[in-house]
């Protein structure tokens, strides 16, 4: 009977071996292995969007080769998720920015070692001998002797050891001679004690010239608050001629000064003579006779 029962819920290829439990069993498990194969090759079919070894970046989001991407960097110890187009794009901004001392990796943000920079950068040599020329030239200006050129479109550079013990530089390149200790053309016929003292005479007589032309501009852009108790100076920027008083709220015409609330409770005849708001005051139902 139980094998009667059993035989119901078998296919029918497998009736022949119910009484074979062990034989069933493996049948099942090949039929299951079969299936789950099927499913995995279906599956891979649907994924042509991903060929087999290309990788997403996770910056531009397009689907690349491996060769895209560097290999390995020194600095980090993940795989690089960022393109070589978008981390060149990356240390350019960097550079460009003048943040080129310590450049962090895109993803995780540690500071990217020169031999990484070197393999990212291979593809761009000019961009690379930029960076390369802006770390050594940072690393020797550390070093008190070492000084540029002055001269306009001369980019030499070289050591002088002596220092303001020798205050003329003269560049090896163009000739161009230089004060060490004003940082400025050399000022010939006279010593670097004299040349101080004219500049400074020179500097505090420009700055007395420059505080009377800001005064004088103030007071020809600005007015006095007509408050006697207050006197601020004003300076109007636009809008209408009804000025307030920011400091004491004194409310007056900017054309004549005259007082708002007289104005506004008496009529325009309280603006004085010669402002274009002066109006002549007239007594109120007065009509002037008609001339025949």
């Amino acid at each position: 009977m139980a094998r009667r029962l059993w035989g119901l819920h078998l296919p029918s290829d497998d009736l022949d071996n119910a009484d074979k439990p062990e034989k069933n069993v493996r049948l099942k498990r090949e039929r299951s292995s079969s299936e789950d194969l099927e499913e995995q090759v279906s599956h891979k079919k649907q994924r042509t969007d991903e060929p087999v070894g290309n990788k997403q970046c996770i910056s531009c989001t397009e689907t690349l080769s491996k060769q895209s991407f560097a290999s390995s960097l020194l600095a980090c110890d993940h795989a690089a998720t960022v393109c070589l187009s978008c981390f060149t794009n990356w240390i350019r901004v960097r550079i460009d920015e003048g943040n080129w001392k310590a450049i962090p990796c895109p993803e995780c943000s540690r500071t990217l070692s020169y031999g990484d920079l070197l393999d990212l950068l291979k593809e761009v040599p000019k961009l690379f001998e930029r960076y390369d020329t802006l770390i050594t030239r940072d690393a020797i200006s550390s070093d008190s002797t070492f000084r540029y050129c002055l001269a306009p479109g001369c980019a030499s550079d070289q050591f002088h050891p002596r220092g303001t013990d020798e205050p003329i530089f003269t560049c090896e390149a163009c000739g161009f001679k230089a004060c060490v200790v004003h940082e400025c053309a050399w000022h010939a016929g006279e010593t670097c004690s004299d040349f101080g003292e004219r500049k400074e005479k020179e500097e505090s007589a420009q700055r007395r010239r420059d505080e009377k032309a800001s005064i004088a501009a103030v007071k020809q852009d600005s007015k006095e608050c007509p408050n006697k108790e207050c006197k601020v100076r004003i300076t109007k920027y636009g809008g209408c001629d009804h000025m307030t008083c920011s400091r004491c709220k004194h409310e007056f015409c900017w054309e004549c000064l005259a007082r708002y609330d007289e104005i506004a409770s008496r009529g325009n005849h309280k603006h004085r003579k010669g402002c274009s708001y002066h109006r002549p005051y007239r007594v109120p139902g007065y009509q002037p006779p008609e001339i025949p």
